[in-house]
């Protein structure tokens, strides 16, 4: 058995490092005691996985054993270079594994001393080539002769520097990981790729590595592209000829391990915030300043799923305090963003739920994209986050900066957010049960197991007005009378007994006992969490009402003494009838204890009506009814009949059986007499009304005849005097002129006074059936036969749009023809203006005519509606007086009214309404 030098510092360092490479390293010895055969001392695992070996089968064995070299000319080479000292050579061997698998394997042979005794170091070789490793005045290979080790191609950063910190080598991992090349790295000065609070602890550690003493540390590298790395460094003094020349580092990637702690401390701080007694809004408020903060990025915002899971909602936000972020804000409130399938389609990958981050600036679907540009904001990403395979929220980040390691915050937002998932979730859930807590109609409060109170909802408060100050140090016993106060005790002994119990009790607050109310309770004991769970139902009204069913009953009882009617309650179940004291005085029969049965009713009823009674029982039964008219005659104790009006209300059980029937039996019998005569007197009237119905035709007719014999003579006395206008000028004086002139006048204006009686008369006789009428139609006919007279006179007629109306065409066309007519006629200005307009109210439309004519004095304003009323005289103003009775009659058969707003010489508006 050969003696390790295990307690070698440069062995040590040396299996320190080959354990932590990816690259197969063993070493081996050469000494007098194993008649100088190389033999195999140490591997690392990456060796045993390439031969297929276990340290058994190679610790301890000569090399050529456990190689397995195929090629003899390999084997007869490797052992002239094993012969030669302090040699660094390069060796392709052809060797069998142990799973008789055949390859090549390069390997670097470096050799060095040690106690008289020569250990050889074997790495596989990845490059043909080597670096140089020259640098300024100091040979690597050269100062690195004790250690001897090949180290470029390692898993892990390492570099050296020179006794005054120079940076003298870096292998390619560390100049990948941070994008440089040697020179620019070297040009930069590695203190420099630091980030700036890490570099006092690295010279620190510099100094004390320096004076022999290695250290182990953490620091954040800085890349070119400006990402962050963390890493454990260990330091050790770089030795040559026993003198320490620099220091060696060698470093271990722990940004993984760095990310995840930043988000654990991330995350506690923000499960602190959810944990306090805020609303869900201010809560997720200071959870995104927070992130805020934290992540660098200064818009962040928080948007909750609808119920149905088709859009996003904004729920909470965190802007900058600067002008155009409140427009950014309320712009965002008033969007509704659809999820996409992608973001509710999950796949898993491990126990990982795989989410979709998107580039909002780089989406067709980011709506806001143009504010966000003129707020400066240049990045921007949304960040689902589910919980239990279910989207519970949606964060974005926006950033008026490049942001530096966003794979960093992603990771850390990443795992932050998968421990405050189950929070959201169950403050969202927490904020509808307290929602649904404040809102119920119910009181609803939670009680401690002493009945102390713990928690109250927006119903108690509003119903007792508690001091909130004090509500938790009240108890429930406090809240009810003394009388009550034993009972409530026992309900609560009762409790824990039965875990669940109801009971009613009058409660109100002691300080404002004028509100008092009759609850009924339903208490739940959770004795795991020592809660009682209580739920009230206001029953004020109820108990209201069974007082009052008692005093009903009461005034019953007093009433069916009073009363002439017969009163019954029949109980079906047991066909039992409990009448009044009515009945005997009424029919005459006497009842046992007032109580028969509805064969003993049922015996008194007239043969020719039972029949009937009994089917209409039997239908009101069947079809579950709840009440009975009958009208029938019911036989007293002397023979007679009375006729009988019987009222009776029918009870239903749960299962819809009948139960209880109440009823009246009133006598009708004088009414019933009363009823034929009016039968009577009513067939007379009808009589009298179709001879009146008669008389009106008649009248109608006549008026007719009337109107058209009186304009016949009126006719003649116009056409004739008209002949002698033209006949016998020598002979006609001035004189006769003048009066013949007079009576032609009279006639004509006799003519037009018959004329609007005749219309007048028509009005209320007209029998057109009511249609939808365009009221712009109309006025548009009307102007037309008033165009030349609207020319002449040069006025001004302005028609707003006018609505569609339920009337008889015929009327209302005499309504703006008379109402035009009086505008255009009853003005002295040089302008006449005439404006039709309308509005409505819940009732009726109204159409309002404006002009700007002579007025009415308001003495005469309830007059001049009155058929052949004439404020004018008729030198003044032609006319018969009867236009505006027309119109108000019209008004009137369409159930509406006509009235007017004047004020004299400035002008007038008519208004007429008509009923919708």
């Amino acid at each position: 058995m050969i003696e390790l030098p295990n307690k070698s510092q440069v062995f040590q360092m040396l299996t320190h490092l080959a354990d932590s490479m990816s690259m197969a390293v063993f070493i081996s010895l050469i000494n007098s005691e194993n008649n100088h055969q190389p033999i195999f001392i140490y591997a690392n695992n990456a060796f045993y996985n390439t031969i297929k070996l276990n340290s058994n089968k190679c610790i301890n064995k000569n090399i050529f054993e456990v190689l397995n070299i195929l090629n003899e000319v390999a084997e007869q080479k490797l052992r002239d270079l094993l012969d030669k000292e302090n040699k660094n050579e390069k060796i392709d061997l052809f060797i069998s594994t142990g799973l008789a698998e055949k390859k090549w394997i390069t390997f670097s042979i470096k050799s060095f001393l040690e106690n008289e005794i020569k250990f050889n170091i074997w790495t596989q070789e990845f490059y043909n080539s080597s670096p140089d490793f020259q640098h300024n005045n100091l040979n690597i290979n050269t100062a690195l002769q004790n250690i001897n080790l090949k180290i470029e191609d390692g898993p892990d950063p390492i570099c050296f520097v020179d006794f005054k910190g120079k940076l003298i080598y870096a292998n390619r991992i560390l100049l990948r990981l941070l994008d440089y090349s040697f020179e620019e790295l070297l040009s930069i000065g590695i203190l420099n790729v630091h980030e700036k609070q890490f570099i006092d602890p690295v010279i620190e550690s510099f100094y004390a590595t320096r004076q022999g003493v290695h250290q182990q540390y953490e620091v954040a590298l800085i890349a070119k592209s400006g990402d962050l790395f963390d890493f454990t460094v260990t330091s050790f003094p770089f030795i040559i000829e026993n003198e320490i020349a620099g220091v060696y580092y060698y470093g271990k990637d722990i940004t993984e391990a760095q990310i995840f702690k930043s988000a654990e401390i991330l995350a506690n701080d923000i499960t602190s915030i959810l944990n306090k007694e805020n609303s869900l809004l201010k809560k997720m408020n200071n959870v995104l300043e927070l992130l805020s903060h934290r992540t660098g990025y200064e818009c962040i915002e928080c948007w909750f799923p609808d119920k149905l899971y088709i859009r996003n909602n904004l729920f909470a936000s965190h802007y900058p305090n600067e002008p155009g972020f409140e427009e950014f804000k309320a712009i965002s409130h008033t969007l509704q963003l659809d999820l996409n399938e992608d973001d509710l389609l999950l796949t898993r990958k491990g126990h990982e739920i795989s989410r979709k981050v998107t580039n909002l600036f780089l989406s067709d679907n980011f709506p806001r994209k143009n504010w966000a540009e003129k707020l400066g904001l240049i990045e921007g990403f949304s960040f689902p986050i589910y919980y239990q395979n279910k989207l519970v929220a949606c964060f974005t980040f926006f950033s008026r900066k490049k942001t530096i390691n966003f794979n960093k915050i992603l990771q850390i937002i990443k795992i932050t957010t998968n421990r405050i998932s189950i929070h959201i979730e169950y403050l969202k859930q927490k904020d509808e049960l307290n929602q649904i807590f404040n809102l119920s109609p119910d009181i609803l409060c939670l009680l401690d197991i002493s009945g102390r109170f713990i928690k109250v909802n927006q119903t108690f408060l509003n119903s007792f007005e508690p001091d909130l100050s004090e509500i938790n140090s009240n108890q429930f016993y406090q809240f009810v009378s003394e009388n009550d106060y034993n009972f409530i005790i026992n309900q609560f002994i009762k409790l824990k007994k039965e875990k669940l119990i109801r009971f009613e009790c009058q409660f109100f607050n002691p300080l404002k006992p004028s509100n008092k109310l009759w609850l009924e309770w339903s208490f739940s004991l959770n004795l795991e969490e020592g809660i009682i769970y209580c739920a009230a139902k206001d029953i004020s009204q109820s108990v209201i009402y069974d007082l009052k069913l008692k005093e009903s009953k009461d005034r019953y009882l007093l009433l069916s003494k009073a009363t002439n009617d017969v009163m019954y309650e029949w109980d079906v179940e047991n066909d039992q009838i409990f009448w009044n004291e009515s009945f005997t005085k009424v029919f005459g029969h006497f009842i046992p204890n007032s109580i028969s049965n509805y064969d003993f009713w049922s015996s008194f009823l007239h043969p020719l009506d039972e029949d009937r009674v009994k089917r209409n029982f039997k239908s009101v039964k069947i079809k579950s009814e709840t009440s009975l008219v009958n009208e029938y005659r019911y036989r007293t104790s002397n023979g007679e009949y009375k006729n009988i009006l019987d009222r009776g209300t029918l009870i239903y059980n749960e299962e819809n059986k009948l139960v209880k029937m109440l009823g009246i039996m009133q006598d009708i019998t004088a009414l019933k007499e009363s009823e034929s005569t009016l039968e009577q007197l009513n067939i007379a009237l009808q009589q009298r009304a179709r001879q009146l119905q008669e008389l009106n035709k008649e009248l109608e007719q006549f008026a007719y005849i009337v109107s058209h014999d009186l304009q016949e003579p009126l006719r003649m006395i116009s056409s004739f005097m008209q002949l002698l206008l033209s006949e016998n000028v020598a002979e006609r004086s001035e004189k006769s002129e003048l009066y013949i002139s007079f009576a032609i006048d009279g006639a004509n204006r006799m003519k037009r006074l018959i004329q609007d009686l005749l219309t007048y008369s028509r009005v209320g006789a007209t029998e057109e059936d009511f249609l939808e009428i365009d009221c712009n139609v109309v006025i548009k006919e009307t102007l037309q036969v008033y165009n030349q007279r609207i020319i002449d006179l040069k006025a001004e007629v302005k028609v707003n749009k006018l609505p569609k109306i339920r009337a008889i065409h015929s009327l209302i066309g005499q309504v703006f023809d008379n109402m035009i007519s009086n505008s255009l006629k009853y003005n002295d200005k040089p302008i006449p203006k005439i404006e039709v307009l309308w509005e409505e109210n819940n009732t009726h439309f109204i159409l309002m005519f404006k002009d700007n004519g002579i007025g009415v004095d308001p003495r005469y304003i309830d007059i001049i509606s009155l058929p052949f009323k004439r404020l004018h005289n008729v030198n003044e103003y032609s006319g018969t007086g009867i236009g505006l009775a027309v119109v108000k009659k019209i008004a009137e058969k369409h159930n509406g009214l006509l009235w007017l707003e004047s004020e004299p010489k400035i002008g007038s508006t008519f208004f007429v309404s008509f009923k919708k």
